[in-house]
């Protein structure tokens, strides 16, 4: 079944059949690969993709391991996550946990037309990372603990 994916480098919309493992943006070449993301909630969660739900069986509960909180000083600004073509929208305040499995990750950011990528290191099963994004005119990502 063909499904819309945003590219993790550029944020291209892209096309994606999602019985492979694996496709290349149309418009950068850049490799995405299909790994299973679970973002806990549905509000800022997109619909009917199975991509998302780790599979897993018999197993101890999935333990969020990513926080991602967003506030601005402008109302009129939301952020986009792009995380590994999977797109969600977060308004002045938003907090999203995600289930991301150990290695490191190459996670978008946007804000208007301003996108920026961060390698987010998630060191071993279990591990804690939070990350922090404030808009006052200027956008800063905090990373914590500091990759």
């Amino acid at each position: 079944m063909m499904i819309t994916r945003y590219c993790p480098q550029c944020g291209a919309e892209t096309m994606f059949d999602d019985s492979r493992e694996f496709m290349f943006c149309s418009y950068c070449g850049a490799k995405i690969i299909s790994f299973p993301v679970k973002a806990m909630g549905t509000s800022l969660m997109p619909q009917n993709n199975a991509a998302l739900t780790p599979q897993r069986s018999m197993q101890a509960a999935v333990t969020n391991n990513l926080v991602i909180d967003y506030s601005t000083t402008n109302q009129m600004y939301s952020l986009t996550v792009l995380i590994y073509g999977q797109k969600w929208i977060f308004p002045n305040g938003a907090r999203k946990e995600f289930t991301l499995r150990p290695g490191t990750h190459i996670i978008g950011f946007s804000i208007g037309h301003r996108l920026w990528n961060r390698r987010v290191n998630i060191p071993y099963e279990g591990a804690q990372v939070s990350i922090n994004v404030v808009y006052s005119g200027r956008t800063k990502i905090y990373i914590y603990p500091p990759q």
